[in-house]
């Protein structure tokens, strides 16, 4: 047997040079990315139009984030039925064993050099998705198993070309079966591609960024991880004609840059948990975070935009019955200079509150918002929400990083129980010293508006 293939694989070993240079041909497809940057695309991947940034892309193979080796033989056998179950849910595996016979079928009957080709594509690829790991199943995972199922499909299709050449009949069951299979990877799949195309998650982040109030003498840019908050942000701005006044951008952008065209950066709550403000001040220096004017509700009240500005601007104050203008101290080192009260919806009340820093604050107070029934009250009864928080500005902004004279705006939404019958809404600040005690402010006491 060895005598009958040596001469195919002297053949094969005989154009090994060919294919790797026809393999080398592949890294000139980076230079798609500063060609790109240099026609004024909208967005690039990095800063690919300089040799630093181009080389930082090329030599970046990200195998130190993605590709853990496996510490026992336990956890290889742990990720081989991972892998193998991602590959059952894409075709079942009678299909893949088929396929597997296809490509010996090519191997033996019509070309080594051609099978031994797709093997080299399909086993790799499947050693290499033990190997890529980062605590779950990843986009990357996903990617590598990708080969194993398009040399899979190849070698069905010739072994059914090969089954169906030898007999009508044989012709006939391959077409009935292929119609079989293709129905049933219709219906077993049907569910999780609806569930990802009707997936309503996007509309809401993308009426988030809608509610943010356009400046008309400033540009906006809004800051998203890349993923799926910024895929459906994009989508919507490209190809539904919405966010005209804002400019997107993901988190590799270089913000020094957006900083100089840009007055007003908006980023999502959420971003926070990947991205603290240690991320954004390495690269922006000092800034203030404070809380984004809103047309209309959001959706969902913890993806509301957060504002990073620098401490200088300021916001223009509406009129209003619920509206308290003038600086009231509480006693620690900050003072509320206004407050604004307003519904939010007919069970929903919405308050803006302006916080100061006389001076540097070296506590760090929560905020106390309470919905009461008598003002003041007389015992816990009279409380019938709360809005508190352990930090400013969505628990992201302790009053501890605040700087002095700084001035920040605050938002908090108050559900208003059924059939309850708020007098006013209580603001205060509070912390809990070193035996355990709440060390209140003062309270400022916002009577409960008349619905619009």
């Amino acid at each position: 047997m060895i005598v009958l293939l040596w001469p195919r694989l002297g053949a094969a070993l005989r154009d090994l040079p060919r294919v790797l240079g026809v393999s080398l041909l592949a890294l000139v497809t980076y230079l798609y990315l500063p060609l790109r940057e240099w026609m004024g695309a909208d967005w690039t991947f990095g800063q690919t139009a300089t040799w630093t940034g181009f080389w930082a892309m090329f030599a970046d193979t990200k195998s130190n984030r993605i590709v853990h080796l496996p510490s026992s033989l336990t956890e290889l056998w742990s990720r081989a039925g991972i892998v193998a179950g991602l590959l059952g849910d894409e075709l079942p595996w009678a299909v893949l064993l088929l396929g597997a016979v296809g490509i010996v079928l090519i191997a033996s009957r019509r070309s080594l050099r051609l099978g031994l080709g797709l093997l080299l594509v399909a086993l790799p690829y499947r050693a290499l998705s033990y190997l890529i790991w980062e605590g779950d199943v990843s986009d990357a995972l996903l990617a590598v198993t990708l080969p194993a199922l398009l040399v899979a499909g190849l070698g069905l299709g010739f072994a059914l070309h090969t089954a169906s050449a030898r007999a009508r009949w044989a012709r006939a069951t391959a077409t009935v079966l292929l119609l079989l299979l293709c129905v049933a990877l219709f219906a077993d799949h049907r569910g999780a591609v609806l569930a990802i195309t009707r997936d309503p998650s996007a509309e809401g982040v993308i009426r988030t960024a809608e509610g943010v109030e356009p400046l008309p003498d400033r540009e906006s840019t809004m800051v998203v991880l890349w993923g799926h908050d910024y895929w459906a942000l994009t989508y919507a701005q490209a190809y539904l004609g919405r966010l005209p006044d804002i400019q997107l951008a993901d988190h590799n952008v270089d913000l020094s840059q957006v900083q100089v065209r840009a007055e007003r950066l908006l980023t999502l709550d959420r971003t926070f948990y990947h991205r603290p403000l240690a991320w954004w001040e390495e690269r922006l220096g000092r800034v203030q975070s404070g809380t984004a004017s809103t047309r209309r509700p959001a959706p969902f009240t913890r993806e509301r935009p957060s504002r990073m500005t620098r401490p200088s601007s300021w916001w223009g104050l509406p009129e209003s019955p619920a509206f308290t203008w003038g600086a009231m101290n509480l006693g620690n080192g900050i003072e509320i200079v206004s407050a604004w009260l307003r519904w939010q919806g007919e069970r929903t009340l919405r308050l803006t509150v302006y916080w100061h820093a006389v001076q540097q604050v070296t506590t760090d107070y929560a905020v106390a918002v309470h919905l009461v029934s008598n003002d003041p009250p007389t015992g816990p009864q009279d409380i019938l929400a709360q809005a508190d928080r352990q930090h400013p500005v969505g628990g992201w902004y302790p009053t501890s990083r605040w700087q002095e004279d700084e001035v920040v705006r605050d938002i908090y939404v108050i559900p208003v129980p059924p059939e309850a019958t708020p007098v006013a809404v209580r603001l205060g600040m509070y912390h809990v010293d070193g035996e355990g005690r709440f060390q209140n402010t003062e309270w400022l006491s916002l009577e409960i508006p008349k619905p619009a």
